[in-house]
């Protein structure tokens, strides 16, 4: 069979990341394809390098029309059909293709990698754990297991109303050593490296996690969206006094906060004048050391916030814009406190 150059060709620049470039060279290689066989592969690969751009709607259409009638009985393809249903929300489909797969090829690792990321998609952890485990067992070498392996750990947090850490605790006690060994296999994968610090950083770790992190960011500095959450997890958790003062407010946004810091002094004013009318005094007094005690624990949350910018992960995780505002409100709590105090002295005379 002779070479489809342009076919492979198009193949290499999907391997290099460049699928826009990519498609319209799957297009010139398909009059050169020898048979309908080989066209439909094109067109898989064709499929692929849509659903990596995440046209999946595209992709999906691309396989039902021109891969599916010729290579329905091929597994690798029907695998790359599984994962483009699954990307496009179509669970119910993709799993019962998928069952297909696991009962024609009982021995391979992939149907059950994909089997794995199904039942995780339905939160059905412990289920997609011994999956995951069964495709381990079947290929200890395998990195696509290796990565739904930390993927599955990754998202097992906890839930205020289903708790879940502690049935990971259970069923995966040797999870730092999954971890790992999973980094140690894989050492320059910023995939991995990524998930091993949003592990660690769920489970408390927050020195492993900045590491893996970074290591991350460093191996791929286009993985930078995805670590900022991370590191602003891990930022908190480094920090015991921002994580006690941010605990009040944890569900409170910035605007209400500094909305009260407004409101705060005008109502604690009306009601010092209407204490000291009456000759509460007791009232006036805890009224006035409360007021004062508020509005410095917001102005030294704010500080912390400001300070974040001269730490290491600061500096990656914040913006110019994000590190301009911090400095504005903690610039006008401040100044809100100075005439808070004044209010409240003058109230107090």
């Amino acid at each position: 069979m002779a070479v489809n150059q342009p076919h492979e060709r198009a193949n290499l620049l999907v391997e290099l990341g460049r699928y826009e470039q990519a498609l319209p060279v799957f297009t010139e290689a398909i009059p050169q394809a020898e048979d309908a066989t080989e066209r439909a592969e094109i067109f898989a690969d064709m499929a692929a390098c849509l659903a990596k751009l995440g046209r999946f709607g595209q992709a999906e259409q691309l396989f039902r029309d021109e891969v599916l009638p010729y290579l329905s009985t091929d597994e690798w393809a029907m695998h790359r059909f599984v994962v483009i249903l699954i990307n496009s929300g179509k669970q119910v489909e993709a799993d019962a293709i998928n069952q297909q797969l696991l009962s024609a090829y009982p021995n391979s690792s992939l149907h059950y990698v994909i089997d794995a990321k199904l039942l995780r998609q339905q939160r059905r952890f412990v289920d997609a754990w011994s999956a995951i485990q069964e495709a381990r067992r079947l290929d200890p070498d395998s990195a696509y297991a290796q990565e739904e392996q930390l993927t599955l750990l990754a998202c097992w947090q906890p839930s205020s109303r289903k708790p879940i850490t502690p049935l990971l605790d259970m069923a995966v006690p040797n999870w730092e050593a999954v971890v790992e060994e999973a980094v140690a296999r894989a050492p320059s994968d910023p995939t991995i490296r990524l998930l091993a610090g949003e592990i660690y950083a769920k489970k408390s770790q927050p020195a492993k996690a900045q590491q893996h992190l970074l290591d991350a960011l460093q191996l791929d500095p286009s993985y930078q969206p995805y670590i900022v959450n991370s590191l602003q997890h891990v930022l908190t958790l480094q920090q015991p006094l921002m994580r006690a003062l941010l605990w009040p407010f944890r569900r409170v946004p910035e605007s209400w906060a500094l909305g009260l810091v407004v409101i705060v002094p005008m109502l604690a004013r009306g009601l010092i004048d209407l204490a000291s009318s009456r000759g509460i005094n007791l009232v006036t007094s805890l009224l006035g050391i409360c007021l004062l005690m508020l509005i410095p624990t917001l102005g030294i949350y704010f500080m912390c916030r400001v300070l974040v910018e001269f730490t290491p992960v600061g500096q990656i995780i914040l913006s110019e814009r994000d590190k301009w505002r911090n400095r504005l409100q903690c610039l006008a709590l401040w100044l809100f406190f100075a005439i808070s105090t004044v209010v409240v002295l003058q109230g107090l005379r």
